[in-house]
Formats: structure tokens, C-alpha cells, sequence
């Protein structure tokens, strides 16, 4: 009779191990990551997008000032191909520039008025410090950190030009896949920015911009799908 009771009970605890390693099984390893080139990068959804909240950190690529020491808070600086050329899960892509206009629209950002110098350049959609501390880092800007409310996290990794690395501590720039229609090897970018005028007055602020030298020009990558 032990030995009956000692089989059954032995088969009760495999079965309710067997339940359990099931219903684990059918769980994600984390919802709130995407695997890029088989790396995990956080991603957060904000509105009815989900952003990648790391600078993208895969091959390719230059670490900023060409050091040899890579830091992954601040992932690489890319070319626009090299951009282009990473494969990605389904869903996710390089932003457009519609993408990064909605994003932050949703953060408070204004649409310009037309006759502007932004609105006639296609970068229309600005925003405040308001805006620009809700995608900052709370750490590493030059003169004023952000909250990171929106959960974006945008780390000041500069850029690079030719070959002259700029604004580290100061700039966050993101390349888009959109070009600028009728202007040679210009593209679309977003960025957060937190620079001093010569006059000691702080610029804060957060928007569309573009750059006239995309084959030379090197910047974070953040990507983007519909939620």
C-alpha cells in the first residue's frame, strides 16, 4: 500500500511539473525587449508607438571619439546605409520622419507656422524643454538633465562629421530613413538638444532637423513599430 500511495505521489509532483514548465514555456523571455542581430534592446511603448529605448549597439559602427572602448548606454554611431542595411524583426523598422513627428507630437511638441524657415524645410514639428526632458536621460547632459517620463531615454552621444566627433553631453541626434525630396544627400533626423549660446543662454529643446551631408555623417539608431 506505501509503495501504491509512494507511485501515485511521485506522479502528482511530475505532473504538476510538467504543468508548470508548460505555462512557462509559453511566456515571453520579456515583453518589453526586441532581439536585434541577437542582442535584447528595452523598448517602452509611448502613444500608439514602441521605440527601442537603447542606442542600437550591433556591428558597424564607430564608438564615439573612434575610442575602443565601447560603452553600450551610449551604443555606436552609424552611417545612413549602415542604418538602412540591419535586419529587423517583423514590425520594426528605422522611423520615418512621419514616425519620429508623431512621437513627438505625442510628447507636446507644435507643428510651426508654414511660412517658417523649419515649416519651408520639412521640420516643422519643434518642441520645448518641456518636450526635450521627457526623452533625456537623467544623467550625462552638459546643462540640464532630463526625467525620462517618457521612458525613451535619450543618453547626449554626439555625433560624427567627416571625421570630426561633435556635442557629446550636448546632442542626441537619431537618423531617419527619409530623405529630404529634391536636395542631394540630405536626410532627415530627430534629436534632443541641450547647447549654450555664447551670451550663456541654454538651449533645451527637442525636434526635426536634417543634414545636408548624410554620406559622411554618423548617428545613434533607435527603432520604431505600430503598438
Amino acid at each position: 500500500m506505501k509503495q501504491i500511495l509512494s507511485v501515485l505521489l511521485l506522479a502528482a509532483v511530475l505532473t504538476t511539473s510538467c504543468s508548470k514548465s508548460n505555462k512557462q514555456d509559453d511566456q515571453p523571455t520579456n515583453a518589453n525587449t526586441v532581439s536585434i542581430g541577437g542582442t535584447d534592446y528595452t523598448t517602452a511603448a509611448i502613444g500608439t508607438q514602441t521605440w527601442t529605448t537603447v542606442n542600437y549597439n550591433g556591428s558597424g559602427g564607430v564608438n564615439y571619439s573612434g575610442s575602443s572602448t565601447n560603452v553600450p548606454t551610449y551604443g555606436k554611431l552609424y552611417t545612413l546605409a549602415e542604418a538602412k542595411a540591419i535586419s529587423l524583426p517583423t514590425g520594426w523598422r528605422l522611423p520615418t520622419k512621419a514616425d519620429a513627428e508623431k512621437l513627438l507630437l505625442f510628447l507636446g511638441a507644435k507643428t510651426e507656422d508654414p511660412s517658417t524657415f523649419d515649416a519651408q524645410n520639412g521640420i516643422a514639428v519643434q518642441g520645448d524643454a518641456t518636450v526635450a526632458k521627457k526623452l533625456k536621460s537623467k544623467t550625462d547632459w552638459a546643462y540640464t538633465n532630463g526625467d525620462n517620463s517618457s521612458n525613451f531615454n535619450a543618453y547626449p552621444t554626439g555625433n560624427q562629421n567627416g571625421n570630426t566627433f561633435d556635442s557629446k553631453g550636448q546632442l542626441a541626434n537619431f537618423w531617419t530613413s527619409t530623405a529630404m525630396s529634391g536636395a542631394t544627400d540630405t536626410q532627415y533626423l530627430f534629436g534632443v538638444y541641450n547647447t549654450k549660446e555664447d551670451n550663456g543662454d541654454i538651449n533645451d529643446d527637442a525636434g526635426m532637423d536634417y543634414t545636408p551631408h548624410a554620406s559622411t555623417t554618423k548617428l545613434a539608431i533607435r527603432f520604431v513599430k505600430d503598438n
